[in-house]
């Protein structure tokens, strides 16, 4: 059975969500809960998203598969029992097999706090500790430009030359309690919409009909064209000159697959590969 897991947590003391070997991580504490609860069968748990270092989750999903037969209410019982206290189960709710809590999201909502008052010890890992008065008026000017697509490659620290930047905010609001200024943005992550969940292979790719070869990509973290014994995450504006290339997903494992045979790209049109859901 799959299942929906609504799930909240305190991010101090951990180095993020996602499974980092030797780091201690909101993922592996997750899954290490359902493993046991899953009579010790390995059991991963998809997010809707990742966290990095230091952030906290008010309202976060994620799905995965439970062979045992339980409930949902005992399930969430279960989880809490197995769970550190800064990690938190609020809801679970069955779900069909075809769910998938990274490409079924819709949208994903960011708040961030800053202090402009005196230094707070108590919410230093909740609150940025700034201390200085702002031009809040401005800054509810300069913010409405964050809204729509944009390439936001300029705060990338690594992975620039292979990682997709654009992204779209739906909505973004700078709101003052007090001394606190709380800045809210909803938005998508192109790369993990439903959008990118499946390819049906017999679409065009960069103007040419391929083997017509239907594939189910939402279980890959992500896609790469080979080529010329290079290989390069596929992102919009790449095109090769009649170069021969294949589709390669890479699963959360780690494991590299071929996804299809060979295909040849005219540069006529100027995507490397255009991935089209039906």
């Amino acid at each position: 059975m799959r299942y929906l897991i609504k799930f909240s947590y305190d991010g101090s003391n951990y180095s993020g969500f996602q499974t980092q070997k030797g780091l201690k991580t909101i993922q592996e504490e997750l899954e290490i809960a359902l493993t046991k609860i899953n009579n010790g069968q390995l059991t991963t748990l998809t997010a809707t998203g990742r966290t990095d270092k230091g952030v906290h989750a008010l309202s976060q999903y994620g799905h995965c598969d439970i062979n045992v037969n339980i409930n949902e209410k005992k399930l969430k019982r279960a989880l809490n029992s197995n769970l550190p206290d800064d990690i938190h189960v609020i809801e679970t709710k069955e779900v069909d097999d075809s769910f998938h809590a990274r490409y079924n999201v819709k949208s994903k909502e960011y708040k961030y706090y800053l202090n402009t008052g005196e230094y707070n010890p108590l919410e230093r890992n909740y609150v940025f500790q700034y201390c200085y008065n702002l031009n809040i008026e401005a800054m509810k000017e300069a913010i409405k430009y964050f809204v729509g697509k944009h390439d936001f490659r300029a705060f990338m620290t690594d992975n620039k030359e292979k990682e997709n930047c654009v992204r779209e905010v739906y909505s973004a609001t700078i709101e003052q309690e007090n001394d606190k200024i709380i800045f809210t943005f909803r938005g998508n992550s192109l790369r993990n919409s439903p959008s990118f969940g499946q390819a049906d292979l017999n679409k065009k790719v960069d103007g040419k009909e391929t083997l017509g070869k239907r594939l189910d990509l939402q279980q890959y973290d992500s896609l790469y064209v080979v080529y010329s014994n290079k290989v390069d995450e596929i992102t919009s504006g790449t095109d090769r000159n009649n170069t021969t290339y294949s589709l390669v997903g890479m699963t959360k494992d780690g494991e590299a697959r071929v996804l299809n045979d060979e295909f040849e790209i005219d540069r006529s049109v100027g995507n490397s590969a255009n991935r089209e859901s039906t």
